[in-house]
């Protein structure tokens, strides 16, 4: 099963190619830039191009870099040191990938591709050839002098920068008179005094005041590069991981836009955020389980933007860098247990926005900046009040000017499109989850009973029709008591006593409503964790998308009415088969056990849907009438939360626990090959179910239901290939039951989570693949919303049909003998035929078992035999039978008489006319 790769996995991989493709043609492997381009050049000088597949990851991995250098640019308001090097990182690698690319290469005429970077001219070329170590002093932060004819290859090089930049940085120490005994030795910078001009340098824990020239920046040492190179650093992966989050989410906006607009159904939009979320909360586990410090969104927005803060807070308070991420985190986001959501002239912002204003401001005996400076006393320990706030200014300036995105030249404070702090801001949404995951709160845990907060108590309530979300941060006091309530549902689904839950694997909850097990792991953890952060911001804009004109109750109705028609195409083919399984039927016994479990599950769910999670008779009818309100907006109101329940219903019960019923007694499979054969023989009339719907879903190819093929001809050998009799009399083929991959592309990708036919290795980003891949599913598949288990327990009836229509009792009757001689002489064979004893059973003892495989025998002796008879073509020999090698010359056959034509040609009106009274409302859910 092929995985949906990261930014930072795919990029691992695409450079990985490149370098090992480098190594075996110029060893040994690189381990620096300057490697690289060392290594480019020589093989320049030889001639050698890269193969196209090795030239495209090395373009993956330049556009990857590239985005993570966007990212940056667009936020920041300044450019740091980090800045500048990975801008020249983007040079060097498009510079190797240039001197390894075919030399006429600004000779083409092809449309250039824009991931590739401007076109480069032949004079450019040749300087790039020769301007290698200053490309590698370069990224190295060396000073060069520029060359002439430098090209210009990503976007305009970074300007000369002031000292007070190189603040955190790691630098050596040259030319001091005084203490000559500092010089080579290094040291990082923790201040720049613009009144002195100099930098306070920490030299193994002594700080001195020493002039900008004294110093100069520390090139990386070699394993550091390595890792830089191969994208290892804590920084890139954060801000990886930041990237495809932001993917993830506009992804979801637009689906859940297409959705409103009428441009996909709600399973689809659901089924594509389903796997957009399940996609980050592999992503965030993975990066986790890789660096364990960053567990939270807030850890991870700050070692991607504020790692050079981090590193010197690291060295000016002397601490563990997990020390460092975490006050800078505190500082940043708010102190953990803080119940205050922020605000800054009324506009919601993050906290050391808020602080950064407060501090400046002198109001030094603030609540949250008291509550700040006690934060870095605690984290820290031994520190001094000019300390604290050194690292409070320094934390608080980097957070306004790399993450909050001020828009200074209209006069707001936010910009409201901003991802992290904007409207539908993710940070936002993330603290108002951690404030209701603070032990004052106490909400994020196993609830033991129903205890969302009144409507209202956290903001403006949300009604979609009187006062509807535009955006997430509307939906504050929504969430406020959303978030109770899908833990109240998400701990008590199929709970049948406080410690027992049943469980049904085939309805694939995990994969069709991925909510829950986020929400269970929250509970387990009394905390919010990324991924429910990124799983409620979903669910939350799948509300603004869609909410308004009522679309939103529709939803809910829409619902209601599937669940409630699951319910009663349960109870009717529950009834079915225990009448069945009373008959002796053990495949109906099966089936029955089966169906009670399902019926428990569906009846649960309509309970839920129906009953007050605050009953009247226990509590104030007030209260009760609240908590269905509640219910309602929460579980049925909500676009993503009621699809999810859809896709359940859809591919987990109706497709998914549907297939095993379907043909669990052969008759989706009769069907199939009786009309085939009629088909054949010409005496077959459309039947737009089985001909276009059932023949199409299962194909050909399906060796359930046709062993080897749909048959031109030897009919009653397929079908008895069929039912497991394999080519000599003496043993039988194990049967194999439908499946439902093979019924429905739509459920491999849906509930099994299975794209491994995409090509999805090669993509920087193939998450846009993979959601195509559901959408073209969702617009070819006809078994969306179908139930098949109500669809095969009608067409069990058709042989039945058949018997009454083409009046073949008498030779049912005969069969039935037959039927019943052959299995009680096989039961007393060595009981009692030995002996002489024969089986004389009437047929009126006979089970539905052998009533049914006599009605398969004798329509097939009857029907497929007289349609072999009207083959048209006469080159294939016909087989006398499956477990037989007898043949005979089809010319020798001879035609159906009069007699026999009109039966088939009624049995195939029959057969049409029975599948027409099928209706779609008996087999559909949705």
């Amino acid at each position: 099963m092929a995985a949906i790769a990261g930014r930072c996995e795919a990029y691992k991989r695409a450079t990985a190619s490149f370098l090992d493709w480098l190594a075996l043609n110029q060893p040994p492997k690189a381990r620096s830039v300057r490697d690289i381009l060392t290594a480019a050049q020589s093989l320049n000088t030889q001639g050698r191009v890269l193969p196209e597949s090795v030239n495209k990851n090395l373009r993956n991995a330049i556009s990857l870099r590239r985005s993570v250098h966007c990212m940056y640019e667009e936020r920041a308001q300044s450019r740091s040191r980090d800045d500048e090097r990975h801008f020249y990182f983007i040079e060097a690698l498009e510079s190797a990938r240039l001197l390894l690319s075919a030399p006429d290469i600004s000779d083409h005429t092809a449309e250039p591709d824009p991931s590739d970077g401007p076109a480069i001219s032949k004079p450019q070329y040749a300087a790039i050839q020769t301007d290698i170590e200053a490309l590698a002093n370069r990224f190295a932060m060396l000073e060069v002098e520029e060359a002439a004819d430098t090209p210009d290859i990503a976007v305009e090089p970074p300007a000369q920068k002031a000292p007070s930049l190189l603040v955190g940085e790691t630098v050596i120490i040259e030319g001091v008179v005084s203490k000559p005994e500092l010089n080579g030795r290094a040291g990082r910078i923790l201040q720049y005094d613009e009144g002195r001009g100099r930098y306070a340098v920490d030299v193994d824990g002594q700080q001195y005041c020493l002039k900008p020239s004294n110093t100069r920046v520390s090139p990386m040492d070699i394993a550091e590069e390595e890792r830089y190179l191969l994208g290892e650093t804590v920084q890139f992966q954060a801000a990886c991981l930041l990237l495809d989050i932001e993917g993830v989410l506009r992804e979801v906006r637009v689906a859940w836009d297409e959705h409103r607009h009428g441009g996909c159904s709600l399973l689809e939009a659901s089924a594509r955020t389903n796997a957009c979320v399940r996609h980050a909360e592999r992503l965030a586990s993975a990066v986790e389980l890789d660096m364990p410090t960053l567990d939270s969104l807030e850890r991870v927005v700050c070692a991607a933007y504020l790692m050079r803060t981090i590193s010197w807070t690291q060295s000016f308070l002397k601490v563990s860098f997990a020390a460092a991420l975490n006050l800078v985190s505190d500082i940043t986001h708010g102190i953990p247990g803080d119940t205050v959501l922020p605000t800054l002239g009324g506009t919601r912002v993050i906290f050391g926005v808020e602080l950064f204003a407060k501090l400046a401001a002198g109001l030094t005996a603030d609540q949250q900046v008291v509550k700040a400076r006690a934060q870095v006393r605690k984290r820290v320990g031994s520190v001094t009040d000019a300390q604290i706030g050194t690292v409070l200014e320094r934390i608080t300036e980097d957070v306004t000017t790399r993450i909050a995105r001020p828009v200074a030249e209209s006069g707001t404070l936010q910009d409201p499109d901003d991802f992290y702090c904007g409207d539908d801001g993710l940070l936002l949404t993330s603290a108002f989850l951690r404030v209701l995951s603070s032990p004052s709160a106490n909400i994020v845990r196993r609830p033991d009973r129903w205890s969302a907060p009144k409507p209202g108590f956290f903001g403006p309530e949300w009604h979609e029709d009187h006062n509807p979300a535009q955006c997430t941060n509307d939906l504050t006091d929504y969430l406020g008591g959303a978030l109770p309530a899908l833990l109240y549902f998400a701990d008590g689904e199929w709970r049948v006593s406080k410690s027992r839950r049943l469980t049904m694997p085939e309805l694939k909850m995990e994969t069709l409503m991925p909510l829950w097990p986020l929400l269970e792991t929250a509970m387990d953890k009394k905390a919010s964790t990324l991924a429910l952060v990124v799983a409620v911001q979903a669910m939350l804009v799948s509300l603004v998308c869609v909410n308004g004109e009522r679309r939103c109750r529709r939803v809910a109705i829409s619902t209601r009415s599937a669940v409630r028609k699951a319910l009663i195409q349960i109870d009717h083919d529950l009834a079915a088969f225990t009448e069945a399984a009373t008959n002796g039927c053990l495949i109906s016994e099966r089936n029955k056990s089966n169906m009670e479990m399902l019926r428990s599950f569906v009846d649960f769910t309509n309970r839920r849907h129906e009953h007050p999670p605050l009953s009247a008779s226990a509590s104030d009818p007030v209260l009760s009438a609240i908590s269905v309100r509640q219910r309602d907006q929460v579980l049925l109101q909500n676009p993503w939360v009621a699809g999810q329940q859809q896709l359940v219903l859809s591919f987990g019960f109706g497709i998914g626990c549907g297939s095993t019923m379907l043909d669990s007694t052969g008759q989706t499979s009769f069907a199939l090959h009786l009309q085939n054969a009629l088909r054949v023989a010409g005496a077959a009339e459309p039947v737009p179910l089985i001909d276009d719907t059932l023949m199409a879903v299962i194909g050909g190819e399906n060796k359930a239901v046709w062993f080897a093929g749909v048959p031109a001809s030897n009919f009653a050998k397929a079908w008895y290939h069929r039912l497991g009799m394999a080519s000599n009399a003496k043993t039988n083929r194990k049967l194999t039951g439908i499946e439902p991959i093979d019924l429905s592309r739509t459920y491999c990708y849906v509930a099994e989570a299975d794209f491994s036919g995409l090509p999805l290795i090669d993509d920087a980003n193939p998450l846009p693949i993979v959601l195509q891949a559901i959408t073209s599913a969702f617009a070819s598949d006809q078994l969306v919303g179908a139930n098949l288990t109500a669809l095969g327990t009608q067409l069990a009836g058709l042989p039945e049909y058949l018997v009454d229509k083409l009046r073949l009792h008498a030779r049912l009757e005969s069969a039935l003998v037959d039927v019943m001689s052959d299995k009680y002489g096989a039961a007393q064979g060595k009981k009692g035929r030995k002996k002489g004893k024969a089986s004389n059973t009437p047929a009126g003892q006979a089970d539905l078992k052998a009533r049914r495989d006599a009605l398969y025998r004798m329509l097939v002796a009857e029907l497929m035999f007289a349609c072999e008879r009207e083959v048209p073509d006469q080159s294939e020999p016909f087989h006398t039978g499956a477990g037989t090698s007898i043949k005979v010359d089809r010319k020798d056959l001879p035609r159906c008489t009069p007699a026999e034509r009109a039966m088939i040609e009624d049995a195939g009106r029959a057969l049409k006319e029975y599948i027409e009274k099928i209706q779609t409302t008996t087999y559909r859910i949705l």
